[in-house]
């Protein structure tokens, strides 16, 4: 809960922020352009380089991998025809924002980068880029969790003051989502859940760089060493997990920040990108929990429902995709709740603490997990 709070207050100190300066658009621009200029402003700004620089200095490069970060984004989401950026671009864009906005712009060539020569310049608006991710995360915290009513008020606030942005309040909510999350009602605290990573991982997942981690799994002695390319950052159950693609094996998984011994960067090493087409913000969305997957497609999984138990089943639901069926059965009623989602641990779990009032009557393969779990269960009590 305190993890909630802290994002709460620190949306209403952000919004305030807004609300005190009028934003406008650069009007005659598109929303390209517009981007490219607050990406610009915002590292020379706030002196954001990449990983592997010694100074304050933003250069053609790191101004390059912030853009380009943008730009892959909305390739995907079919608003840019192109996934990256000339340096010649750069460099245009530059000269229009010290001739069209008198931006104070100078290259330092002891220091390889650029910088403002007024530390007050400020380009029609004062949130930065990393803010506005801030605000992401916190409106899906509040739309999430236990503070819905209050969202009304922030979706009217948010749409006057981003309007300079050229973002509406929908797409706040639903792409370049940094952090998917899903909350449990048990608070077990921050102890022991690998927070002190976040900064370093958020960075890599920020500027697409490669790390590599020392990492060991619960109740083995082995030490694996990853060097894994960071796509998103997701919270379940009060623990956080990193996913990316692997070098070992070659592939895309879940690791959890918990298990992580140490972080080494590793900017050397080519960041694998993800291919066209892929949703990475719908990726999980047929997923229960964090445990690997059964299969490469989710269930239609039916649940029968005691009558008991119906009402508490539908105000909680078990997962998004869920659905209320009733069938007769010897001219009796019976209740019945349906999800659409992949077949795991986590889920299996799920389930099982239902105890009597929930019997999984579809697929066949969930059925004899369930079965052979309280065979399991069975023998521990003979």
């Amino acid at each position: 809960m305190n993890f909630l709070v802290v994002f709460f207050l620190l949306l209403i100190y952000i919004i305030g922020i807004f609300i005190k300066t009028k934003t406008m658009p650069i009007m005659g621009l598109s929303v390209i352009a517009q981007k490219r200029y607050n990406i610009i402003h915002d590292c020379i700004k706030n002196h954001r380089v990449g990983l592997n620089s010694n100074n304050n200095y933003p250069s053609r490069h790191d101004l390059k991998i912030a853009i380009d970060r943008y730009l892959e984004r909305a390739y995907f989401d079919g608003l840019s025809e192109t996934r990256e950026i000339s340096i010649d671009q750069i460099d245009k864009d530059i000269k229009y924002l010290k001739t069209h906005k008198n931006a104070p712009i100078e290259y330092v060539r002891s220091e390889g980068g650029y910088h403002y020569t007024d530390s007050d310049y400020e380009l029609d608006h004062p949130a930065t880029i990393e803010e506005l991710d801030y605000i992401k995360l916190g409106l899906e915290l509040l739309k999430q969790h236990k503070f819905k009513s209050v969202s009304p008020f922030f979706k009217t606030a948010i749409e006057k003051t981003l309007f300079g942005y050229t973002l509406d309040f929908e797409n706040l909510l639903v792409s370049d989502q940094i952090i998917d999350v899903q909350f449990d009602e048990v608070d077990n605290g921050d102890n022991g859940n690998g927070l002190d990573w976040m900064k370093e991982i958020y960075d890599a997942v920020f500027w697409k760089k490669c790390i590599e981690i020392e990492y060991k799994r619960h109740h083995q002695d082995k030490i694996n060493r990853h060097i894994i390319s960071p796509y998103l950052i997701r919270e379940y159950n009060s623990r956080y997990y990193v996913y990316a693609h692997s070098n070992i094996p070659n592939k895309r998984a879940l690791f959890a920040f918990d298990r992580i011994l140490s972080i080494t960067k590793k900017s050397d090493i080519p960041f694998v990108r993800l291919e066209r087409g892929f949703n990475l913000s719908n990726h999980f969305s047929h997923y229960y929990g964090v445990s690997d997957p059964i299969g490469d497609k989710p269930y239609k999984i039916e649940l029968e429902v005691t009558n008991a138990y119906f009402p508490y089943l539908v105000s909680k639901k078990i997962h998004p995709t869920q659905k209320t069926i009733e069938k007769k059965r010897k001219n009796i009623n019976f209740k019945y709740v349906q999800i659409e989602c992949f077949i795991s641990r986590d889920l299996v779990n799920k389930l099982l603490s239902f105890g009597e009032n929930v019997t999984v009557k579809s697929p066949k393969v969930l059925v004899d997990r369930i079965k052979k779990r309280l065979d399991k269960v069975n023998a521990n009590y003979k």
